[in-house]
């Protein structure tokens, strides 16, 4: 079933600021325009939003080696080529394509795309570093790739999108360190309750069965345990254990 420009928008974008919030380098906006810009606002059936070829890639969690040919228009070294047939990735659904974008864009050769501080700088380094075989202005007159991301992001107002996941993922960071903090004081609390717990004299009903453990080497401290050990030690020497 086809769906609209908007609900691709609204799909991807929720998929994108929960990514972003986890720690994810790509900024929503970024990836929105880049949705766009590659299917057209039209999905296909494959549901590549990202005009990822298969390439070399190796199966993964996200896509599972399926692929369709078609042609395309390919720019390389200034020279335009047209239909040429490519192998483009399969998805089974809009969101393993997203997923598997962000995967795609954690190869060394897009280090300078994640590292980016700004939407903008993002748009030129994702260009800068091939992603797109998109002809220069210098070839046939249209804009390049980052600038014609960076028109779909300001033309569509996407920095709202960066906002919202900035402000998620800060909401997640304190959630964390509010369960670190929670985590700390209960290993404190443990801690206490153990030392609490340790008699430093064995008691003496309890003193024949230390014996016999230490005699057989079961225990090498006699001192010290807690109340819990001591019942446990003399229940099984009193069961001959």
């Amino acid at each position: 079933m086809a769906i609209t420009s908007n609900e691709l928008i609204s799909r991807v974008a929720a998929i994108s600021k929960e990514l972003y919030a986890g720690g994810s380098r790509i900024f929503p906006s970024v990836r929105l325009a880049q949705a766009l810009l590659e299917t057209g606002g039209q999905v296909p059936f494959w549901s590549n939003l990202f005009g990822i070829k298969v390439g070399s890639g190796v199966p993964n969690a996200y896509w599972d080696g399926r692929f369709v040919t078609r042609t395309t228009r390919e720019v390389l070294n200034g020279q335009v080529y047209e239909n040429v047939q490519a192998q483009w990735r399969y998805y089974a659904s809009l969101e393993d394509s997203v997923r598997d974008h962000e995967l795609f864009l954690q190869a060394s050769r897009y280090a300078t795309v994640r590292a980016a501080r700004t939407p903008l700088e993002q748009c030129q380094a994702l260009y800068a570093s091939g992603y797109a075989t998109d002809a220069p202005a210098e070839v046939d007159g249209d804009p390049s790739y980052w600038e014609k991301l960076w028109g779909i992001i300001q033309t569509r107002g996407f920095t709202g999108f960066d906002t919202a996941a900035a402000a998620l993922r800060r909401e997640v960071l304190e959630r964390l360190g509010a369960l670190e903090l929670q985590l700390g004081r209960l290993d404190i609390r443990a801690e206490t309750l153990e030392a609490g717990s340790r008699l430093a004299v064995v008691p003496e009903w309890a003193g024949e069965a230390v014996e016999a453990a230490v005699a057989q080497e079961v225990i090498d401290t006699p001192e010290g345990g807690s109340m819990d050990f001591y019942r446990m030690l003399t229940v099984l020497h009193r069961r001959q254990l």
